[in-house]
C-alpha cells in the first residue's frame, strides 16, 4: 500500500498508507553499509506524513508535525548545520 515515493541519484525510498517508510539501493539506511537493493523498512520511523528526497539524503515529517532528516549531507542537505 504505497503512498508515496521519493527518489535520489542512488537511492530510493517509499511512504505506505500506515507511514513506514521502505529505502533500498545507497539508501543510507545504515550508516556505512553496502547498497541493500531489496526495499528495507527504516525502524526508526513511524507515523509518517510525508516523504521528500533531498539530494543524496531524505525528509520525512512524521505524526507530529516534526521534520526528520537523513543522508550523506552532501552540500548540507540534512539541514543540521554542517
Amino acid at each position: 500500500r504505497v503512498v508515496g515515493l521519493a527518489a535520489g541519484p542512488e537511492n530510493n525510498c517509499a511512504r505506505t498508507a500506515e507511514g513506514a517508510v521502505w529505502c533500498w539501493g545507497n539508501a543510507h539506511v545504515r550508516r556505512g553499509a553496502e547498497p541493500i537493493w531489496a526495499p528495507v523498512r527504516v525502524e526508526a520511523l513511524s507515523g509518517v506524513r510525508d516523504l521528500w528526497s533531498r539530494g543524496h539524503g531524505f525528509i520525512v515529517r512524521d505524526a507530529s508535525g516534526a521534520l526528520l532528516a537523513w543522508g550523506d549531507n552532501v552540500a548540507g542537505g540534512v539541514g543540521d548545520g554542517t
